[in-house]
This record gives C-alpha cells, structure tokens and sequence, in this order.
C-alpha cells in the first residue's frame, strides 16, 4: 500500500514533477533530489521532513532570509518548523554560512492519537510499509554560492531517490539462519558509540506481531516502526548515559521463530561484539512476551533483568496456576518489572502479583492513588519510577508491577510501552542490574 503525502506551494496546487526547473540563461545549478525524512513517535513512524540536495552549495540566507519558508512552503498535517541549510546532509546539522542540502523540518504531529495515527508511513491492516512519495514546491529562485540560479518549480520528493529514517537507519540488518531448521530470522542491531574500545550491554527485545511487517525496499523493520519500544534504546538520550547495543528481529514467516532460536542469535551477537554477558536485558512490548517468557523461564541465569509492557500474563499459559508459577520464577530468578493501564485487560498482571504475594512474593505493585498518571513526561515521569524503585527496595523487593491510570496513556491502555519504555527512570533501573551484583 503506497502512503502518498501531497506538499503544495502556498498560491498553487503542483501535480507535475519538474525538478529545479529554469530556463538556459539561469545554468546548471539544480535540484538534484528530495528524500523523505521519517521520524518515530507514539503512534509510529511518519513524515518528519525533507532533505532537499542541490548541485551545489547555497547560501543559508537564501532559504529563510526574511521569513520562516522563505524558499519553499509546505502545506501537510503539520505546520513547518524550520528551514535550514547543511553542509553534511545530517538532520540538525545546521550549516553557518552555506551547504549543498536544505532541511524542511515539520513540527510535531497532534497531540491526539488518533488524529495522529492518520499520518503513519506504514498500513496496519495490510502489515506492510510502502513508498513514500509527494511533491515539494520551490517558490522563488535560489541563488546559489557560485551565482548560479535555481529557478522555482516543483520537484517529487520520493523513496525512489533514497530515505532518511531517523534511529531506524542506525540498526544494521543482517539474515541469520538456524543451521539446524534453516529457518532464516531477519537481525537489526543497533551497535554504539565507542564499541570496539569498550565492553557494552545489550537490550535485547522481544518484538510483537509487529514483526512480520514487510517494507516496499525489502526487509522486516516492522518493530523499529511501527512504535517506540525499539529505537529508544538507541536514543541519543538513552546511549548518553547508558551505551548498549539493542537487538532486535523480523521473520518472514508468521511463527516460526522459537525462543530457543532467537537465544543461539544473541549468543552469535554476544561473541562477536564481545557484549557484557553480565548485562543482557530481555525487554518486550504486549504479545512479544510469548517469545520472551520461554527464553528466561528456561535460562533463568542468562538475562539480569526483564522489562514487560502490555500483556496480560494469563495469555501465554494454559492455566492461572501455570501462570502463577511461571510468575513466580521469573521474579525469583532476576528482578523484573511489568507495565500495564487500568484501562486494559494487560491490568490483570495486577492481579497476578498480588495473587503471588499472598502465596509468599514480595513484589511491589501499584495500587490506588499509587498508579501512575501516564501523562507526566520528562522529569515528573522519572520521579514516579524513582519513587517505585525506592519503596520496593525499602521493603527488600527488586520485582514491581506498575499501572497507569484509566485514560492517562495516548492512544489507548494497550500502548503503555509509549509511557514505560521513554521514562528515564526506568532506564536508570534497567541498566544498574547486573549478574555480577
């Protein structure tokens, strides 16, 4: 399914695609090319801008000397935010005087969810990502460095010409094959600053079903865009303090990946990067779990911490004593923490811990004026997840369960890895355990 996005100058509707076009007398200086810019936010991944590519360099007073869009206006969902030139082609890397790219960075998407969800890159029913492709307009002519003149007109910004996918262009993707089934898993790792130098961690996540989606260009990118829960942990926030390396997976084949499989992967990973063994985090969001839970219950020494967001436990065992037991030996065997809203049947994970509890565990859980407002962001959010750690090591704990309030998570209860997995304070958590401890 193709998601086409139309970009219209301020005055005229564009519907042909002419490149930087001008007459002889104005030369060769040209557009010679437009990719979109892609970004990932809570409902996913859409259309944060456009890198623009000249033949050359451009002053940057041509393009916002007077006014914000001085050079090129945008009419999308989002308003435009910033025009600027750059000398490296990188997103942010605003050039002093002159460079050969122009960025058109739009704001940020509505508030709302759902309004929001509209602009997605990817078609979820269809479980696939397709081109991008829209028109930008031109609507003065550019002088370039060299005096030359790039004449307005209207270009096809496309994915034909290339994409620049923010965070998600920093997984590498590599095909890894099970010797013993051939069953060939898609790998994307995220490998950090420094690594050769260094010994580092790793996130390793879980992915839903999300896994399975397929991209226009090739490949099963679906956990890296259709949420959060994979490339914050390749955040420049997160790797400022934290520096890890993340994996994660695609198949193109609905189930046939085994935990067992995915577990020869890492170790694969593990051996080659010479990753610190004593800090392996398992990390899924809602029905990833189904691969995460077999993967520690039956290697309770291999991971020193887990993260769970978005699942109700009662659904990856056959019976509540089953899950009941299985509950307490992961809790028994590294300390975890599980996430959930009240608003959403994953909120029986509550019920669960508390269930244990009375059957002899200590696992701290959110109850009442407890749970957490999932609208607090930055700061505030942090201080919540401070303030959980503390109360369940004050009472000997290192396992919690927290819930959000009904209506306090974007979108709907089901998305609380948007609320859980963003927070710094479960990231200072996370990365402080240690097999070594």
């Amino acid at each position: 399914m193709k998601k086409t996005i139309v970009i219209t100058l301020s005055s005229i509707l564009l519907t042909m695609g002419l490149a930087g076009s001008c007459t002889a007398e104005e030369a060769e200086a040209k557009i010679v090319a437009a990719i979109p810019v892609t970004e990932v936010q809570n409902s996913g991944e859409t259309l944060a801008g456009v890198r623009i590519e000249f033949s050359e360099e451009v002053p940057a007073t041509e393009v916002y000397s007077t006014a914000l869009g001085d050079a090129f206006t945008a009419r999308v969902d989002r308003e435009v935010e910033y025009i600027y030139i750059s000398e490296s082609g990188e997103w942010g890397d605003v050039a002093a005087e002159s460079g050969k790219y122009c960025f058109i960075d739009f704001a940020d998407g509505s508030s709302n969810v759902q309004n929001y969800v509209n602009d997605i890159t990817f078609s979820e029913p269809d479980k696939t990502r397709g081109k991008i492709q829209f028109f930008v307009g031109q609507n003065k002519p550019i002088t370039t460095v060299s005096g030359t003149v790039i004449g307005s007109g209207a270009t096809m910004c496309s994915s034909n010409n290339g994409e620049m996918r923010l965070l998600i262009d920093d997984f590498e993707e590599f095909i890894w094959t099970d010797e013993e089934t051939g069953t060939e898993i898609y790998g994307y790792l995220y490998k950090p600053e420094g690594y050769e130098e260094n010994t580092y961690p790793m996130v390793v996540h879980f992915p839903a079903g999300d896994r399975l989606y397929t991209e226009w260009n090739g490949g099963y990118r679906g956990a890296l865009f259709t949420h959060q829960d994979v490339v914050v942990w390749a955040s420049d926030e997160v790797q400022a303090e934290n520096p890890c390396f993340v994996l994660t997976i695609g198949e193109p084949v609905k189930d046939s990946i085994t935990s067992e499989m995915y577990l020869k992967m890492v170790d694969e990973v593990v051996a080659q990067y010479g990753i610190d063994t004593s800090r392996l985090y398992a990390v899924a969001p809602a029905s990833g779990a189904a691969l995460m839970f077999p993967a520690v219950l039956e290697n309770p020494d291999k991971f020193a911490a887990l993260l769970q967001c978005s699942d109700n436990v009662y659904h990856e065992f056959e019976t509540e004593e089953e899950t009941e037991q299985a509950f307490i030996q992961m809790t028994d065997s590294m300390p975890t923490w599980f996430f959930a809203a009240s608003d959403y049947n994953d909120v029986r994970v509550q019920q669960l811990a508390l269930a244990v509890n009375e059957q002899g565990s200590n696992i701290d859980v959110t109850v009442g004026e407890q749970m957490w407002n999932g609208q607090l962001r930055g700061e505030a959010a942090a201080e919540l997840a401070r303030e959980q750690v503390a109360r369940a090591q004050a009472n000997g704990s290192d396992d919690m369960v927290t819930i959000f309030r009904a209506n306090t998570v974007k979108g709907v209860g089901h998305w609380s890895w948007n609320e859980s997995f963003t927070n710094a304070g479960v990231w200072e958590w996370l990365f402080a355990q240690s097999l070594d401890k």
